[in-house]
């Protein structure tokens, strides 16, 4: 250890033998020194207030020096407002993290009020930022006045906890693993020295886990997350989703974690939920497009649309699949042609196939387009195609099966669609959601939330327009009138929006 990071108050001290487990004992007034004893340390940095100081600042430093210790001093307020609260918080905070590449053992034995507090609310800042000492224990020494021995307690395992907590919770939320495996090769290296012992949970193969389909998730594998890729063919039939790796993991780790770490478990079990449903053991069928829905669900939830979309299409592009061989790609079968005509068929036949090319399309080029979506409406008309996907997931477009409905009381509306060759099944003046179907194509001026739900169903909404002047508005249009005034049909995808 490079420094002791040591609290100093001004109660009265007495001689006390401190046992520290693994490293020895000492005897001494102080925990500053019989920690610096026995770490070893050559520097200690004493933070105290002015009246501390006065009570035993020279004899504390005559004790250090009869060993060439170091001492420095930080003065502390007596944290009696909020600006000398937030000194502390600074002052602790700048020592700390001025040792950033070294050993540090910060020692909160003797912490006044509030002390200890902010002492942990700086390490967990610092933890947050990536900005700990390399090597940081933290601990604390009890005194037992009856034997006149005080116990040295590493308290460095509930750091670590908060650690694992924050690193866990950010690969929870936002789908990224750097943070664990920093915090595993950490733990290894402390392993390698001793300093942590057995009472703390290995997670290294749990980290590894993790970090591979964080891999995967960065890199849309599909097939990887949901059952496995090999592209060693006579592996092929042995693989498994890295989301599957991860939930043997926890379950490998459940028993211990509660046992050992009770307050991980609930985040590990948290984990264990949100990637469940990523597992299929074929991409083909209900079980596939359940969990590609799934996937495209998380990615959601993680804030990351282009992923979302991405898998989105390649979903919807499963449905038009003739075999097995044009969705499996982790089998030694699969069909390039076969996925070729499949995705033909999607931009053809899928009623979502408009609206996924549309979002895709404008994230892809960055907004950098006329009249592009905000992020906001981007994210809700995707989350409206996950739910349309749900509801659709079985559902393959049978084009023979496709419905065209003219909506529209007018007789000259009417005429106007027969004389422009509109293939129109039926002609009605009203119409229902329940009426239609997936695929269904619905032509009319409908009232935008009736063009909305009907968008939701997964029929196509395409909208009549004409633009009348004002004189010509209020009255019946004749077949010719509508000609005259630009009469024309245009897609749209209506969504209803939150934002």
């Amino acid at each position: 250890m490079n420094r002791i990071i040591s609290f100093l108050g001004t109660g009265e001290y007495h001689q006390t033998t401190y046992c520290w487990e693994g490293r020895g004992q000492f005897e001494t007034c102080y925990v500053a020194e019989a920690l610096a004893r026995l770490a070893p340390a050559r520097l200690v940095t004493l933070l105290a207030t002015r009246e501390a100081r006065d009570m035993h600042g020279k004899a504390l430093e005559s004790q250090l020096n009869k060993d060439h210790i170091e001492t420095q001093w930080c003065e502390l307020p007596h944290g009696q407002s909020t600006e000398e609260q937030w000194k502390e918080f600074e002052s602790l905070r700048t020592i700390i993290e001025t040792e950033h590449e070294n050993g540090v053992v910060l020692d909160i034995t003797h912490g006044f009020r509030a002390q200890p507090f902010f002492a942990g609310a700086v390490l967990f800042v610092l933890l947050a930022i990536g900005r700990l000492p390399k090597d940081l224990r933290v601990v604390y020494a009890e005194y037992d006045r009856q034997q006149g021995r005080g116990n040295v307690w590493d308290l460095t395992l509930f750091l670590e906890l908060a650690g694992w907590a924050v690193a866990l919770n950010l690969f929870r939320r936002a789908g990224v693993a750097d943070q664990l495996v920093q915090l595993s090769e950490r733990v290894r290296r402390h392993e390698a020295q001793q300093r942590i012992g057995s009472s703390y949970p290995s997670f290294h193969s749990l980290v590894k886990a993790i970090e591979n389909i964080a891999n995967d998730m960065a890199a849309i594998r599909i097939a990887s997350i949901v059952t496995g890729y090999a592209q060693d063919d006579t592996q092929k039939h042995k693989v498994h989703g890295s989301a599957m790796h991860v939930l043997k993991q926890i379950e490998m780790h459940q028993d211990e974690v509660k046992q050992k770490l009770p307050a991980l478990a609930v985040i590990l079990n948290e984990l264990r939920d949100q990637l469940a449903p990523l597992v299929a053991s074929q991409l083909d069928g209900e079980e596939g497009r359940a969990a590609l829905c799934a996937l495209a669900r998380h990615y959601l939830a993680l804030g990351r649309l282009p992923e979302a979309a991405v898998v989105l299409r390649e979903s919807r592009v499963n449905l038009y699949a003739e075999n097995p061989g044009a969705t499996e790609i982790n089998r030694l079968g699969f069909d390039k042609d076969a996925r070729t005509k499949a995705e033909a068929r999607f931009r053809c036949d899928d009623p979502l196939a408009r609206a996924i090319a549309e979002v895709r399309n404008d994230i892809e080029h960055g907004g950098m387009r006329s009249q592009p979506l905000s992020a906001c409406v981007l994210r809700q008309r995707l989350e409206n195609i996950v739910n349309q996907c749900s509801s659709l997931s079985g559902t393959c477009t049978n084009p023979s099966q496709v419905r065209t409905w003219f909506v529209s009381r007018h007789p000259g509306a009417r005429n106007w669609a027969r004389s422009q060759g509109l293939a129109v099944d039926k002609f009605v003046e009203h119409i229902e959601v329940a009426q239609v179907r997936p695929g269904d194509k619905v032509i009319g001026s409908l009232p935008v939330t009736l063009a909305a739900d009907i968008c939701k169903s997964g029929a196509r909404y395409l909208h009549l327009s004409v633009n009348l002047p004002r004189e010509a508005r209020g009255r019946e249009l004749t077949e010719e009138e509508m000609r005259y005034y630009g009469a024309r049909v245009e897609e749209h995808q209506v969504y209803k929006i939150g934002c």
